[in-house]
């Protein structure tokens, strides 16, 4: 039984997004105030990781008198979750920019994670669902949950507590399966 090379192709690479293909924008340039007033609404809609908030967050002084709210839409859950997670680390006082950097690159794009990594991501983990569940935590001034359905709530707290059980996973296993089923029999 042959399968489309389509049919093929998601088998093998998946349907849940991992990164977005275009460069991180400012969503704000060549906004001006009297384009949305004082309080700009976005609405970001399938970006698959949140690089087009960061940089405007961090471009924030060109226009410090202006109130940014973002939405953040995703139709996956665990994509949703690992906006969060970079998120979470963009906030974390605890951490040093090289730090903060170099753990955003690894919990990204790595398929194995150090040690290190691993034991911030279970922890962040535990405080993600915090803030799911009981609005606590370091990103609980910055992020609302209120347009979320409670089963979309449930489905992201799933994710997170998944992270904080440190659930073992064989990653080698599970990449040699992808490999096999995206490139089948030659």
């Amino acid at each position: 039984n042959m399968k489309t090379p389509f049919e093929q192709y998601i088998e093998g690479v998946g349907t849940v997004p991992s990164w977005g293909l275009s460069p991180a924008l400012d969503l704000m340039e060549g906004i001006s105030e009297d384009d949305c007033g004082p309080d700009a609404h976005i609405a970001v809609v399938g970006e698959c990781d949140c690089r087009h908030v960061l940089r405007t967050v961090a471009k924030g002084f060109a226009h410090p008198d202006r109130n940014t709210t973002f939405y953040l839409v995703e139709s996956q859950p665990e994509v949703l979750a690992r906006q969060l997670l970079m998120l979470h680390i963009a906030f974390d006082n605890s951490l040093g920019i090289r730090e903060a950097t170099e753990l955003s690159l690894e919990l990204l794009g790595n398929l194995f994670l150090s040690s290190k990594a691993y034991d911030y991501l279970a922890s962040a983990g535990k405080q993600l669902v915090d803030l799911v569940s009981d609005f606590k935590g370091p990103l609980s001034d910055h992020i609302d949950f209120d347009w979320l359905k409670f089963k979309e709530k449930d489905e992201l707290e799933a994710v997170f507590k998944t992270w904080a059980s440190k659930t073992p996973a064989d990653m080698s296993e599970y990449f040699d399966r992808r490999l096999r089923r995206y490139y089948e029999d030659r």
